[in-house]
């Protein structure tokens, strides 16, 4: 399926007339056909250039082929438009949703008996929240898989060893040492607190403590430059 716009001059009138029955009408081929969010969201990134017309008397629009298997990176090569990446990751379904947008999804999926497809649950929430980036139905699977597996609608608990060794109780022990031995070494305050030689790195440049050498310098008096002074 190629949409292609019209290579004519479009005024800027026409174009706000026929704009929501335009955008409204491609929304709906894309949740018809069930594709991923790759033309979606470049759909999306072309919309900014569209509202320029809402500004302007006479806009031209160039025939932009959009084909479903495209990507943005190919559309990034059409001569028409110049497409930012700032533009390209804005628009993506992996944006963040917020803790309303989640209980809002939920809500919409329902509960029991009266309950919503996926599909249904996605369609709803872009039409609930048209300002922001749609969404996919994955991503309505991942939001009900989190609620029903854990019990809440942050984010899945993060991975990995957590910072135990830099935490606030360890960190005070470990200034602590400084303070009363100031000629300690960072290999030995790692031994003795049982943390690594990064660790207590990090911490000290936490704290602002940074190495020095004392270094003993001769004291100059008013009539040392007498003395060196040859006859």
């Amino acid at each position: 399926m190629i949409f292609d716009f019209s290579p004519d001059r479009i005024t800027s009138s026409l174009l706000r007339k026929h704009k929501k029955q335009l955008l409204s009408t491609y929304m709906q081929k894309l949740r018809d056909k069930d594709k991923s969010m790759t033309l979606r969201s470049s759909f999306m990134t072309l919309l900014p250039y569209l509202s320029l017309a809402d500004s302007t008397q006479n806009y031209l629009l160039m025939k932009v082929p959009i084909q479903i298997h495209k990507t943005i990176a190919q559309l990034r090569m059409c001569n028409s438009f110049s497409i930012k990446s700032s533009l390209e990751t804005q628009f993506t379904d992996q944006m963040h949703l917020s803790e309303r947008e989640r209980i809002t999804l939920l809500m919409i999926r329902g509960y029991g008996d009266r309950i919503r497809s996926y599909e249904e649950a996605a369609n709803l929430f872009n039409d609930t929240f048209p300002n922001r980036p749609p969404i996919a139905k994955s991503t309505v699977q991942k939001t009900v898989r989190r609620f029903e597996q854990f019990g809440f609608i942050k984010d899945n608990p993060r991975t990995g060893r957590p910072k135990s060794e830099t935490n606030e109780e360890k960190s005070v022990e470990v200034m602590q040492s400084f303070i009363e031995n100031k000629y300690i070494s960072i290999p030995k305050a790692a031994q003795e607190h049982g943390i690594s030689t990064f660790s207590v790195h990090r911490i000290l440049k936490l704290c602002k403590f940074h190495p020095y050498k004392v270094h003993l310098i001769q004291q100059l008096t008013e009539d040392d430059f007498d003395r060196r002074v040859v006859l």
